[in-house]
Formats: structure tokens, sequence, C-alpha cells
């Protein structure tokens, strides 16, 4: 059966929240109408917060609970607003404190069948176990998040062997001897979905056609996997616009809310 828009939409509600069961570093947030966590890393990805499903109300009181939680761990957190949000939801965090930390546009594919762009000679291989911490590092350094972030999502999730399937990989440019770039896969255990996850390019080695080319390979493999589609959680301002022109197309607006950040 295809994949409908409505699973994309869900797929994309739901992939930030997307964390290991059991795993004992994550403390799931308890309030109503709520879903969430608290871990040890005080980031605005790490520590999360949403709606637990459509329609729900949030009433102000709710609000202020989740602030207390975490002004007690003395950690920053962040608010995911999507398509499940209340409407007046935005106004009211940010009437509270809250700043818009980022822009996502939630982008689908369903041909996976498109040819591949020019990549000037840029190749591409599948991490294993024994590259976590030279993928963490190039992750890090090409996005500009904390090392320590970028280390606790690669041992709870990406590199993790729990019931979230994931793949990871590198892109080589010629005559560089070490990877200039990185990309995951994250598996939709809910339908013939693949999530293109973290993907980031060292800034010297951009515009040559390594993001494209870590796009064009995990599709190869989402293809010969079966898959049916493919969505992205893309930065408005960055990985957006490259997604757009390969074929990607936006089926849902998110953005990311921030207590406590600078």
């Amino acid at each position: 059966m295809p994949v409908m828009p409505t699973q994309l939409v869900d797929c994309l509600e739901d992939v930030m929240f997307r964390v290991p069961a059991g795993e004992a570093s994550i403390t799931p947030l308890t309030i109503p109408g709520l879903r969430g966590r608290a871990t040890p890393i005080s980031t605005p990805y790490t520590n999360l917060v949403g709606v637990a499903e459509a329609d729900v109300e949030i009433a102000d009181e709710t609000i202020d609970r989740v602030i207390d939680e975490f002004r007690g761990r003395n950690q920053m957190f962040g608010w995911l607003i999507g398509p499940r949000t209340p409407p007046d939801l935005a106004a009211r965090l940010e009437a509270k404190g809250f700043s818009r930390f980022e822009e996502f546009a939630g982008l689908a594919l369903m041909d996976l069948n498109r040819p591949d762009s020019a990549n000037d000679g840029i190749t591409i291989r599948e991490a294993g176990p024994e590259d976590e911490q030279q993928f963490a590092s190039l992750l890090s350094a090409a996005f500009g998040l904390p090392p320590e972030m970028v280390e606790f999502l690669c041992r709870i999730l990406y590199f993790a062997e729990t019931d979230i399937r994931c793949r990871n990989y590198f892109a080589y440019r010629p005559g560089v001897d070490e990877p200039i770039g990185v990309a995951s896969t994250i598996d939709d255990p809910n339908s013939s979905t693949i999530i293109l996850g973290g993907s980031a390019v060292l800034e010297a080695h951009r515009g040559r056609g390594a993001y494209k080319a870590l796009v064009a390979r995990r599709l190869a493999d989402a293809r010969a996997e079966g898959t049916e589609a493919v969505v992205i959680q893309a930065v408005r301002s960055t990985s957006a616009p490259i997604c757009r022109t390969l074929g990607f197309e936006e089926v849902c607006a998110q953005s990311l809310y921030a207590w406590g950040a600078a």
C-alpha cells in the first residue's frame, strides 16, 4: 500500500522524539498532553518537548510546569512546533521567554528513481562501528554543534545497537584523504519510509556536490531496500533549498523554540 501524506507528516513529527527504548540516560517527560525527554546534555535538541497528539489543548500552566522541570535541572530545552501544535502555542511560548531557535521544512520524496546529479568526483562509503568517533567529530565541526551533544547522539542513536536502525555515511573528495562530509538514515518502523538524518559538509568543501552525493547514495540504498518514500527535516535556510532541487516537496513546516539558550 502506498505511503499516505499523513504518514509522511507523522514521521516528520516523530523523528526528533525517536530514542531507543530503555536508554538509561534519558528521562521521559510525564506531563499530560505532552511528550518529551530530559538528558544529561543541555541543548534544545537533546532536551525536547512537543504535543503528544493533534488537537490537544496546552494550558499556560502546562507550559509553566515544563519550564519548572528544566529550570530545576538547570538546563535549556527545546519545544518543537509543527502541524499537530495548537495554532496559538508559538506566541504563548514567546510570551514566556522562549526564542525561535531553528526553522525546518518537512520535505518528502516519492520518486526514488531520479537520476544522480554531477558531484565533482565525490565518493561515498558506509561507516562502521569503528568510525563512530571520527563521524561524531566531523558532524560536530560541519554543523557547528557542541561535541558532547553529537557524541551523545551517536552513542544512543546513530551508532547504537538498539531497536532503531540507522545507517551512517562518509563523503570523500578527490585529493583529500579524510572525509569531508557525513550523513545518516533512520528507519521509520511504522511505514516503508526512510528518514534522511543529520547530514553536513565541512565549510571548505561545500558547493561541489558532496551534499547531493550523500543524498543520492542514501536514496539508492533506500531504493534497494524497497523503500517507498523518503523524508527529511531540512533546515529551511541551508539544506532545504538543495533538497528541493532534487525533487523533494514540502509537506509540513516546523519550528524549534528554545528556553534557556543564550
